[in-house]
C-alpha cells in the first residue's frame, strides 16, 4: 500500500472536519465505542478493497460512517446467511446495532467540537412491500426518511425528488 492510499485511510477514520477528534473519542457510551470501532474496522477492510481497485486511478475518498449507517440500514432487513455475512464484514455481533448507530449519529451531531451531519434515506419501488418493524427501526434509530415512490414510469422519474431532498 503506498503513502498515498494511507494517508487517506488516516483522513478517513477522522470523522470530524473542525478538529481530529474521532468517532471514539465522542461516543458517549460502551456500546458507541464498540460500534465506533467496528465502524472503523471496516472502514479499514473496506478501504483495502478499494485501494486495490481503484490504485491505478488516483486519489481515494470515502465516508467510512455512511457506508456503515446505509448497510447498517440494509442489516436491519437482512435475515439468515446474508445476515452473518454482514456481521462478520462489520466486525459485529447477532444483536442488532441500529439503536447504537443512531445513538453514536446522534452524539457525532451534537457535539460542539465535531462538524458532523448526517442524512439517510431509503426510497423503495412501491410494487415492493415493506416490512412495518424494518420502517420503524429505521425511521426511529436511523433517523432514515423512508419514501415509497413509483420508478416505472420514464416520464416521472423521482430523481428530482432524491436530489432534492438530498
Amino acid at each position: 500500500m503506498n503513502t498515498k492510499h494511507i494517508l487517506s485511510m488516516a483522513l478517513m477514520v477522522c470523522l470530524a472536519t473542525a478538529t481530529q477528534a474521532t468517532a471514539l473519542e465522542v461516543a458517549a457510551d460502551e456500546s458507541q465505542k464498540t460500534a465506533a470501532a467496528s465502524v472503523n474496522a471496516f472502514a479499514f477492510d473496506f478501504h483495502r478493497q478499494l485501494a486495490k481497485t481503484t490504485a491505478s486511478k488516483g486519489n481515494l475518498t470515502w465516508s467510512p460512517f455512511s457506508y456503515a449507517m446505509a448497510l447498517g440500514m440494509c442489516r436491519e432487513g437482512a435475515a439468515g446467511t446474508t445476515l452473518a455475512e454482514m456481521d462478520k464484514v462489520f466486525h459485529v455481533g447477532p444483536e442488532s446495532h441500529a439503536k447504537v448507530l443512531g445513538d453514536l449519529m446522534r452524539s457525532l451531531e451534537a457535539n460542539k467540537d465535531v462538524s458532523f451531519r448526517c442524512a439517510n434515506g431509503i426510497w423503495f419501488a412501491s410494487r415492493f412491500p415493506l416490512d412495518p418493524s424494518f420502517q420503524k427501526t429505521t425511521e426511529a434509530d436511523f433517523l432514515a426518511r423512508i419514501r415509497n415512490l413509483d420508478f416505472s414510469d420514464p416520464e416521472k422519474s423521482p430523481r428530482d425528488e432524491i436530489n432534492g431532498w438530498v
